[in-house]
């Protein structure tokens, strides 16, 4: 996100006609986590739950376009827990640590059992 900024800053300098968004989306419906690598190299080949509740890869893309338009600055999409973490991490980030540490995926439960 950082270098996004440094992005936008150094290119208002060059062009007025060259805006930056920074899109920060939520959980997307893919099927993304089905290919990611365990510990060991092997394919998960398990589904995500927290995906599949997710935007739709066309509905997010949607609202990209909508807010690249509007040439909005930053903008977040995702359900109540993503966007109450951003507000967390934003204006409580000690409290928001905390809670982070302390959640652990279905995944990292069963892997553990």
């Amino acid at each position: 996100m950082v270098s996004s900024i440094c992005l936008r800053a150094e290119l208002w300098n060059e062009s007025k006609d060259i805006h930056v968004t920074i899109v920060v989306p939520g959980w997307i419906a893919t099927n993304l986590a089905l290919y990611a690598l365990t510990a060991s190299g092997k394919e998960l080949n398990e589904a995500d739950l927290r995906n599949s509740g997710g935007l739709t890869p066309e509905s997010l893309a949607t609202k990209v376009v909508s807010a690249i338009r509007r040439k909005k600055e930053e903008v977040y999409f995702g359900g109540f827990k993503e966007m109450t973490s951003v507000y967390l991490k934003r204006f409580v980030p000690g409290i928001f640590s905390k809670i982070v540490r302390n959640v652990k995926t279905d995944r990292i439960a069963s892997q553990q059992k």
